[in-house]
C-alpha cells in the first residue's frame, strides 16, 4: 500500500497576502515556518498539492507560474518532494 499527502498551497505551504499567494519583488514565494523541514522528512510515497487559485480560471495566473512556485518549494526542501499539483479549475 502506498501513502499520499494532499496539501493546499496558499496558507498551508506558502504565505498568503489577502487571498493571494505572496511573492517578493523577485517572484519568490515564502514558505511558512516548518514547511521545508516537514516536507523534507520521509513518510509519504507521494506528495500532491491541490490548489484552487482563482486566477487560473480567470486567466490571470498561468499553470507555469504555479509550477514555478512548486519548483521553489521543492528547491527549499532540497529536492523533489511535491510530486504533482492539480487545480480543480483546470479539470
Amino acid at each position: 500500500m502506498r501513502s499520499a499527502l494532499f496539501l493546499d498551497l496558499g496558507g498551508t505551504l506558502v504565505r498568503l497576502e489577502g487571498d493571494q499567494i505572496h511573492e517578493d519583488g523577485a517572484g519568490r514565494v515564502h514558505l511558512l515556518p516548518g514547511v521545508a523541514a516537514r516536507l523534507a522528512s520521509p513518510g509519504y510515497d507521494v506528495v500532491l498539492v491541490v490548489t484552487n487559485q482563482a486566477g487560473l480560471e480567470r486567466g490571470t495566473l498561468t499553470p507555469e507560474r504555479v509550477r514555478g512556485w512548486i519548483d521553489q518549494i521543492n528547491a527549499a526542501c532540497g529536492g523533489v518532494v511535491v510530486d504533482h499539483w492539480a487545480a480543480p479549475t483546470l479539470a
